[in-house]
């Protein structure tokens, strides 16, 4: 008796197998030159970071130079509570990067005067979301509480909750965290 279809012959399928993995062992790996200063003689298809301006830059098809800032810029957000009133808080460290779409937010706040806030904190982003994204907050000056910070699609602004669904906003709690999300 025969088969209708032959199965496939192993060492065949071995043999492709050893000879994409060869391939992937000897793939070379592509770091980006650091320079002070932009070369004078690109050619389409260059790629190099300017340590001066802090920016990765490529040299594209249509003989213009794109730029990407990887330097952080500072913004203030807006701290509003869910409900209630938060009588006054200080804003350490805020500041994002933004590459095309991607923007990645990073927060230092202290609640000083938690007053009648309760339930979320509420952060203004510097840009609408595109999207729902989630991200890392701690407690650090208290407790040490893990939290969460998130969006959704159309708002400007991160709610934040700790993990154990109790308030973040405590006077004195210092909250510190990270959001990536895509922006609209």
């Amino acid at each position: 008796m025969g088969y209708l279809n032959f199965p496939p012959n192993l060492k065949d399928i071995f043999d492709d197998i050893y000879a994409r993995v060869r391939k992937l062992e000897t793939a070379q790996r592509f770091t980006a030159p650091v320079v002070a200063a932009d070369p004078a003689n690109t050619r389409k298809g260059d790629i190099w970071l300017n340590t001066t301006t802090n920016s990765l830059k490529t040299y594209d098809n249509n003989g213009a130079v794109e730029s990407i800032d990887l330097t952080p810029i500072a913004f203030t957000p807006v701290l509003t509570a869910q409900t209630g009133t938060i009588t006054s808080y200080t804003i350490n460290y805020c500041s994002y990067v933004r590459i095309g779409k991607l923007c990645s937010v990073h927060f230092t706040v202290t609640i000083t005067n938690a007053g009648t806030g309760a339930n979320a904190l509420f952060m203004t982003l510097p840009f609408n979301s595109a999207g729902s994204s989630a991200g890392a907050v701690r407690e650090n000056a208290v407790v040490g509480s893990e939290g969460q910070v998130w969006t959704q699609s159309g708002i400007n602004y991160a709610p934040i909750m700790l993990y154990n669904s109790t308030t973040p906003i405590v006077t004195n709690y210092q909250l510190i965290g990270t959001l990536n999300y895509i922006t609209a």
